[in-house]
């Protein structure tokens, strides 16, 4: 497994210790060539990311997810293998230290979704773009995609969490470029700041830690296309999907 939690909230805000030697170590400089092939590769997938957008990218997306559906997330985000005799509850494949950081998360954040009353961020139940989840319809006369939880709409949503466990997963098991992904975006340095001045300027501790991923990850992205009618709203944790799933 590549990945803790505290590569995210920890690594990227700490500096490594200088050598003693005057000329550096050898491993230093093959840190550093390795610093530098997860930016290019990083870039790289960005750069593919958004030649996709609007309602063409929702529904690529949709195809996306199908590929983890009943598999074991822990083992697909670390070595891409399609897992389907156990579940990410009773996956025993890494030490138990290991998979108990990475299932304290995905238990932890479990029922993270948007705030129905803030913004457009994806839909209130599983975090989904409304365009694909199965809870909501369109509204010809409105114009609007909307969902009613009284039973007007009976639909459910299809993946409920689903979403936000290979966002987990793939953040913390997976290649190197999902973490610089993280730690490179103005907002979650923002968030953690902001956080840590309502704390006191006290030092993180996991739940800190914990709402500040949460936060960030239902962070809104447009996905809407230029001359494109339809509105695509989305979020942090979906574009992570897209991005590295």
């Amino acid at each position: 497994m590549t990945g803790s939690e505290d590569d995210v909230v920890e690594a990227g805000y700490s500096v490594n210790s200088a050598a003693d030697s005057r000329d550096g170590s050898e491993e230093e400089q093959e840190g550093e060539s390795e610093d530098e092939k997860v930016r290019k590769q990083l870039q790289m997938w960005v750069q593919q990311s958004k030649k996709t957008t609007g309602i063409n990218k929702v529904y690529r997306f949709e195809e996306k997810l199908k590929a983890w559906i009943g598999c074991c997330p822990i083992c697909k985000a670390d070595e891409g293998r399609v897992e389907k005799e156990h579940s990410w509850e009773t996956c025993a494949s890494y030490s138990e230290e290991v998979l108990g950081d990475v299932k304290n998360w995905l238990y932890c954040l479990d029922g993270v979704s948007p705030d129905r009353q803030k913004g457009n961020n994806g839909c209130w139940g599983c975090g989904l773009p409304v365009q694909i989840c199965d809870g909501w319809s369109w509204q010809r006369r409105r114009k609007a995609w909307v969902r009613d939880f009284d039973g007007i709409f009976e639909g459910e949503c299809q993946w409920p969490g689903m979403v936000l466990r290979v966002a987990i997963c793939l953040l913390f098991c997976g290649p190197a470029e999902v973490r610089a992904w993280v730690e490179s975006d103005e907002r979650f340095e923002e968030i953690r700041r902001k956080r840590k001045e309502e704390r006191g300027g006290l030092e993180e501790d996991r739940d800190s830690k914990m709402g500040v991923l949460a936060e960030f990850f239902l962070e809104e992205e447009d996905w809407s296309r230029e001359r494109e009618t339809a509105v695509v709203c989305s979020n942090v944790m979906c574009e992570l999907v897209w991005i590295f799933g």
